[in-house]
């Protein structure tokens, strides 16, 4: 399994111990791209990656039994833009669904 070093959405930890698959990293996307469409590797990342970097060459199924990825929505501590509030309150209306609702996190600062 092909991992990428600038979107780290998967990896072996997400397969029971003893399940591992061999993994190696690519640089970037468009390298775990070519990796996937040449027949290389095969990888695992987050539903919206087929949405954001379609290929020609590559094929996303779902997997159905992964479990649900975790997201978080990320701003600066002080918003620089003035619909940061409108969004976040889009987000949270839109992601609010049967597995529950929006959650505020802790915040956490990055020193």
């Amino acid at each position: 399994m092909v991992l990428c070093a600038t979107a780290a959405t998967s990896g072996a930890g997400l397969w029971p111990e003893g399940s591992r698959p061999h993994t190696f990293e690519v640089a970037n996307v468009d390298e775990w791209l070519t990796v996937i469409a040449t027949g290389e590797a095969v990888g695992v990342t987050a539903e919206g990656t087929e949405h954001s970097h379609p290929h020609p060459g590559i094929r996303y199924l779902p997997l159905e039994d992964a479990a649900p990825v975790t997201v978080h929505l990320v701003t600066p501590r002080i918003p620089t833009h003035p619909a940061t509030g409108a969004f976040r309150a889009h987000a949270r209306h839109h992601t609010a669904d049967s597995r529950g609702p929006f959650r505020e996190g802790p915040e956490h600062e990055i020193s």
